[in-house]
């Protein structure tokens, strides 16, 4: 072999191992780059259903707050019965004043023409005297009764808008709570596109709930998770068995399915954090 075919394959070899060496320490970078990743991945996860958990707490506290709002406007309804009634005995203890007293100067009136004032006249008068004196009592006790039921109704009033004001804070914060939670989905969705589905999914890969409309449920999985129409996923909450959707529509990320009346599980309704699993047919 000449000197120049040495050199040559010499050459060949040291490029040869220096390629071998370059694939190598690419090949590492890409595998601690796809675990990183992946361990980000969970986080998201472990974020999106912690996102969702504080999403489902705030439905429940809006729900307590209007349900309270709803039992002040009953108690300032009632109220208002009450001080339309007052308002209407107090117009008749005013008639009823009013004929006390002019019944009061007929009889004096009489008295003084006829000049006849014996003493069982004189205990007729003092009794419509007294009449008068209560029914004035009764009107101005329930003057007072009115007063105060008014000064209470405005008191509930302004606390029925302080609620109102609470609600429409929460239904904000909410929608904060899932925009963030659809840009967690995705940088997620990003993920895939470029490696893959993530380690462990695979056909009809799992979900949760993400909203309930009547008999329609949609899911936080689509087309990207390889979920198809006709599929059934099983719901659950916590240990317990919710029942089964088929899947009738499919988005790239979400999907959709018609719950299973026929198949009910626990009695509960499913609502949105339920976990959604494949289910056979």
């Amino acid at each position: 072999m000449s000197s120049m075919a040495k050199i040559f394959v010499v050459v060949n070899l040291a490029f040869g191992i220096v390629a071998f060496g370059s694939a190598a320490t690419l090949l590492g970078a890409q595998d601690d780059y796809r675990k990183g990743f992946e361990a980000k991945s969970d986080e998201l996860k472990k974020v999106t259903l912690e996102m969702q958990a504080k999403i489902d707490d705030l439905d429940l506290q809006r729900s307590q707050q209007s349900q309270k709002a709803s039992e002040e406007r009953g108690r300032a309804d009632t109220l208002q019965a009450s001080v339309d009634e007052l308002k209407t005995q107090l117009a008749a203890a005013n008639t009823a004043n009013e004929t006390l007293r002019s019944s009061v100067e007929t009889f004096s009136k009489e008295l003084q023409t006829s000049n006849q004032l014996n003493s069982s006249n004189q205990e007729f008068l003092k009794r419509l005297s007294d009449d008068s004196k209560k029914a004035t009592d009764e009107m101005l006790n329930a003057k007072s009764t009115l007063e105060k039921e008014v000064a209470n109704r405005v008191g509930l009033e302004q606390q029925v808008i302080d609620l109102t004001e609470q609600v429409t804070v929460l239904s904000a914060e909410k929608g904060d709570i899932e925009r963030k939670a659809r840009e967690l989905e995705f940088w997620l969705q990003k993920y895939r596109d470029r490696f893959g589905p993530i380690e462990g999914e695979s056909d009809g890969a799992p979900g949760v709930v993400m909203a309930v409309r009547g008999p329609l449920v949609s899911i936080s999985v689509g087309s990207a998770d390889k979920v198809r129409i006709g599929d059934y996923y099983n719901l659950s909450r916590g240990a317990a068995y919710v029942g089964r959707i088929k899947i009738t529509s499919v988005d790239k990320n979400l999907s959709v399915g018609q719950f299973d009346v026929n198949n009910p599980g626990s009695g509960a309704p499913p609502q949105p954090g339920d976990k959604a699993t494949p289910g056979s047919n």
